[in-house]
């Protein structure tokens, strides 16, 4: 429906919608775009994909909605922020948001990511070994009805977790649990599994 190739656009107030296997929204090799209070939707395909070194963008205020395959997808996409949005994947088996190979230092805040599908993957998704890192997700809500919020095979470095704040949650763990733990704890369990 829209393909931004190119820097510097703000889309305010907007609706983008398509019915097709394609893409709503798509930018590709842009930066500096801003999507504000707008809503983007897709029925048969993927919802909003950033991808081609795609940087620096802003999707605030907006919803994000599919009813099937991903709602978003960041590849190669990198120091992009999506705060106060609302992103769902309406059914399907794929996550609402995938940060796949090349997502990184992306910022996810003040947002809300649902996986309505029971047989759906993680809401949030992060990409194979070595894709995607140091992105962060702060202050959001994130569900699905199967329980896997988050991809539970992730390494909590994809998840934001650098080492002050590894240290800083095993003395919160000790305090809370009063137990003594090494301060190593998470990088030798670098995962929920």
């Amino acid at each position: 429906a829209l393909i931004v190739q190119s820097n510097n656009n703000y889309v305010d107030q907007s609706t983008i919608t398509s019915n097709s296997t394609g893409k709503a929204l798509y930018l590709f090799s842009g930066s500096s775009n801003t999507i504000n209070r707008s809503v983007v939707t897709n029925n048969g395909g993927r919802a909003l994909e950033m991808e081609g070194n795609t940087f620096s963008n802003t999707i605030s205020y907006s919803s994000v909605t599919n009813s099937s395959g991903d709602t978003m997808v960041l590849g190669t996409a990198s120091s992009n922020t999506l705060t106060r949005t609302y992103l769902l994947s309406k059914s399907g088996t794929s996550a609402t948001l995938w940060l796949n190979v090349g997502a990184n230092y992306n910022t996810i805040s003040w947002s809300t990511v649902l996986n309505n599908a029971s047989n759906g993957e993680a809401a949030l998704a992060f990409g194979w070994i070595n894709g995607s890192s140091y992105n962060v997700v702060t202050n959001s809500y994130l569900s699905n009805p199967s329980g896997t919020a988050v991809d539970p095979g992730a390494p909590f470095s994809r998840l934001g977790l650098d080492s002050l704040m590894a240290v800083s949650l095993v003395h919160a763990l000790e305090r809370r649990f009063g137990v003594t733990l090494y301060p190593t704890l998470l990088f030798e369990h670098a995962t929920l599994d």
